[in-house]
């Protein structure tokens, strides 16, 4: 009986090792992998029996910041970039009179009439008055110059007048007409003068000073219908040269945009000399030659000119740094000539309406 049961006991342990082979040769363990490993994990195909599971460590995760809130502290908002405005093509219509120098010109149409009031003058025995009428004249007045930066310049100017007038000679005696009246008058006037630019409060000023050449010429002719074919003429003539003082300001007006309230006077002393012709034809057949009185030359004549005028203006700076300038104004003159030769008439006035365009810096 003992010696059975160890019989039995041995064939187990036989059959035991014996399995225990057998699964030994048919099962092979791959090498461990690291928690820290990197790189794609193994095929099957490295397995003899792909029948055990293995550990591979997960990729670490990737991690997002939130969006920035406006109000972190540590994370500001964006500041917008700057952008330089985009200018227009032109400057604003006002502009001061001194930013910029250089040439500048004007052309003025002076619509004025002339006044040479009332002449009165003796011929024999009988006391007559001259009544002269004009209308309103167109006349050119031309003005250039230069303008350094700073505001001190250089400016010419040239005016020119030439009207035709009609009136009666009256007999202040008896109180009738004596006869037809005809006149002329002219005027050719030059300034040059240095100018300064200047401004005070919301006024914008310029001055100037230089010399003034003129010459005036002024001629009668009278006519009596009961005589046909006498005609007298007195022709006077006065040329001379003095000083010219002027002064203009500007002030703009708020709420109008280029507008301006302009106002300008001028002052000049003109000392010359006066050339005065009678010139009488009397009827006959054939008509004899006229009788002819001169020229009588009447030396250091002197003759005082006033000058001023008011309106509005519009001007609008263009991006070249000019302003074109468009004007209307009321105008008005004096000019004190007293003539010789028993005349007693004084003063010749103008006044009337004037215009201006012009490039001005």
């Amino acid at each position: 009986m003992r010696h059975r049961l160890r019989q039995i006991g041995f064939a187990v342990i036989v059959v035991t090792l014996a399995a225990r082979g057998a699964l030994a040769q048919r099962v092979q363990f791959p090498t461990p992998i690291q928690a820290d490993a990197v790189g794609p994990a193994p095929s099957a195909s490295a397995f003899t029996q792909p029948t055990t599971a293995y550990y591979q460590a997960p990729p670490p995760p990737i991690i997002t910041p939130p969006p920035a809130q406006p109000w972190d502290p540590y994370q500001p908002a964006p500041v917008a970039p700057i952008v330089a405005p985009a200018y227009p093509a032109y400057a604003a219509p006002y502009q001061p009179l001194q930013p910029r120098g250089g040439f500048y010109g004007a052309f003025e149409g002076a619509i004025l009439v002339a006044r040479p009031g009332t002449f009165t003058t003796t011929i024999g025995t009988t006391v007559v008055s001259l009544n002269p009428d004009y209308n309103l004249t167109f006349s050119p007045r031309v003005i250039g110059g230069y303008k350094w930066s700073e505001g001190f310049g250089l400016r010419a100017r040239y005016w020119h007048y030439d009207a035709d007038g009609t009136g009666t000679v009256l007999d202040l005696g008896g109180g009738t007409t004596f006869g037809n009246l005809s006149s002329n008058i002219k005027l050719d006037v030059i300034d040059a003068e240095f100018t300064q630019d200047g401004q005070f409060s919301n006024w914008e000023f310029q001055v100037g000073a230089g010399v003034r050449l003129a010459r005036i010429n002024y001629t009668i002719t009278a006519s009596d219908p009961a005589f046909p074919g006498f005609t007298a003429s007195l022709d006077s003539e006065f040329q001379g040269l003095g000083p010219t003082i002027a002064f203009y300001a500007r002030r703009p007006l708020r709420g109008w945009d280029g507008f301006a309230f302009v106002t300008d006077a001028r002052f000049s002393f003109l000392f010359g000399n006066t050339d005065l012709t009678l010139t009488v034809q009397t009827p006959g057949v054939p008509p004899p030659a006229p009788l002819v009185i001169g020229p009588l030359n009447f030396e250091d004549h002197a003759v005082t000119v006033f000058e001023t005028r008011v309106g509005a203006e519009y001007s609008h700076c263009l991006q070249s740094g000019w302003r074109l300038t468009g004007g209307a104004y009321f105008e008005g003159q004096v000019w004190g000539w007293a003539p010789p030769f028993g005349i007693t008439g004084r003063d010749i006035g103008f006044f009337g309406p004037t215009f201006q365009v012009g490039l001005l810096r």
